[in-house]
């Protein structure tokens, strides 16, 4: 009888023993699988126009994926209040009337047996439709035609879909001989010195996949001086525009960072540094040369930019942003600049200064 007990134990260990190894070889096996990770960004490949289809390309993923799903979405032109589209879960998808004017974006979904991640396409283009775009309507400038001030255009009304680009133009006082204004593309302009005595016309130009055309709006009123004519300290500059140094203005103007250009536009690497160029001028549109340009980083410990600089006549001052290497090389960090434009005497938050923030945006290569 004992011997026939100890042979069952031996029996029962053996099984727990080998019960054990299989339930550490699983552990083992689970610990080292992972669900689907996302290495290459899933794309949208074909013609968008309507009654062609475009696919999805599904991107790269490690951890074999067994299977892709996918959900298209549909966003306005301005690649904003987007939604899924009911029914439309194919790799393939037909783009239709409804579609004209719209972007899309295409969710994949990747799964394995250790679980699914989802992950989108960037926004297409615009979708087209299958003829030329026509204008229905001419675009509208509104706004005060005077330095300093700012005019604003509707883009007019179209048919084909396209997508719509704006060029300011500058011309004569009767609306003709007009010639772009460099640099001047949105629907908001602010008017120029350099502007005084023409008109101004916003050009806006529509293209789809079968062709463009182009709209003019109505020609503005002569441009005017804000107070009729130029300060004693004005000067002209490349580009006819008018500069006028910092210790020239006073209240009510005061100083704008007008413009920021970043060189390139977004942080890659801790050894890459960032070019940033910021543009003083004034509320009546005059480039303001020897203000005190300064710019602190937050966080500081994050990137560098160097020493206040002047003002260069044209009203551009240029600073190096260098990273450091507390700056999280991930996507989605960024990095601020509190910007200060000042005149001798003034501090940052009196008088006719100006502030401004700017916002740098990690992208690793």
């Amino acid at each position: 009888m004992n011997a026939i007990r100890t042979a069952h134990s031996s029996l029962v260990g053996g099984m727990v023993t080998l019960a054990a190894l299989a339930a550490l070889a699983i552990g083992v096996q689970a610990a080292a699988a992972a669900a689907p990770a996302e290495r290459s960004q899933p794309t949208i490949e074909g013609i968008l126009q309507q009654d062609k289809s475009v696919s999805a390309g599904p991107g790269i993923w490690a951890n074999s994926p067994t299977s892709f799903t996918y959900q298209w979405v549909r966003c306005n032109g301005a690649q904003l209040a987007c939604a899924a589209v009911s029914g439309q879960t194919a790799s393939t998808y037909a783009i239709g009337a409804v579609d004209i004017g719209s972007t899309l974006i295409v969710l994949v979904t990747a799964t394995n047996v250790d679980g699914s991640l989802t992950a989108n396409s960037k926004v297409s283009g615009v979708i087209s439709a299958n003829v030329p775009p026509a204008n229905t309507a001419a675009p509208v400038v509104s706004g005060t035609a005077e330095v300093g001030s700012l005019v604003t255009t509707t883009t007019g009304a179209w048919t084909g879909g396209p997508g719509l680009t704006v060029q300011w133009q500058r011309c004569d006082k009767a609306g003709k001989s007009c010639t772009a204004v460099a640099g001047a593309t949105g629907t908001a302009y602010g008017v120029l010195s350099a502007d005084v005595g023409s008109t101004l016309v916003a050009a806006v130009t529509a293209k789809n996949n079968l062709g463009s055309a182009s709209a003019t709006s109505a020609a503005t009123a002569v441009v005017s001086s804000l107070n009729g004519s130029l300060p004693k300290e004005a000067t002209q500059i490349a580009g006819g525009e008018t500069s006028v140094p910092a210790s020239s203005i006073a209240l009510p103007q005061r100083l704008i960072v007008s413009k920021v250009t970043l060189t390139p536009l977004t942080i890659t690497s801790r050894t890459s540094s960032v070019a940033v160029r910021l543009r003083i001028t004034d509320t009546r549109g005059f480039a303001v040369s020897n203000a005190l340009v300064a710019v602190t980083v937050i966080p500081s410990d994050r990137a560098s930019v160097g020493a206040a600089q002047r003002s260069g006549a044209d009203g551009w001052a240029t600073f190096t942003l260098t990273p450091k290497a507390a700056l999280p090389l991930k996507r989605g960090a960024t990095v601020t600049l509190y910007v200060s434009a000042t005149k001798d005497g003034d501090t940052p938050l009196a008088g006719v200064s100006a502030t401004r923030l700017v916002q740098v945006t990690v992208r690793p290569a």
